[in-house]
């Protein structure tokens, strides 16, 4: 996949969602972005600084992602759940 000339402008205190089909580059964008690699041309820039520059750990704590499909751990469907058990409200 080849990004060539692209530009997002983020205005603070919105969030940024990027959606399209599989294969259309949103893992690369957001693995460009958090540096953990760097791109074989160009450059990846917050606020004009390049993100090779700055502090990963900041740069990463203002970053979350949501996978397409579910994450399953060992165990039962019960244990799988997300979360604080003691949160979830009464059983029925």
């Amino acid at each position: 996949m080849h990004l060539q000339r692209s530009n997002f402008l983020h205005h603070p205190g919105y969030k940024i969602a990027l959606v399209d089909p599989t294969g259309g580059g949103k893992s690369r964008i957001g693995a460009l972005l958090l540096h953990f690699y760097d791109p074989t041309s160009g450059n990846i820039t917050i606020n004009d600084v390049p993100v090779s520059t700055m502090n990963l750990e900041s740069i990463r704590c203002r970053t979350g992602h949501v996978s397409q499909g579910p994450v399953l751990f060992t165990g039962t469907i019960a244990e799988n759940n997300y979360g604080n058990p003691q949160q979830w409200g009464p059983k029925s």
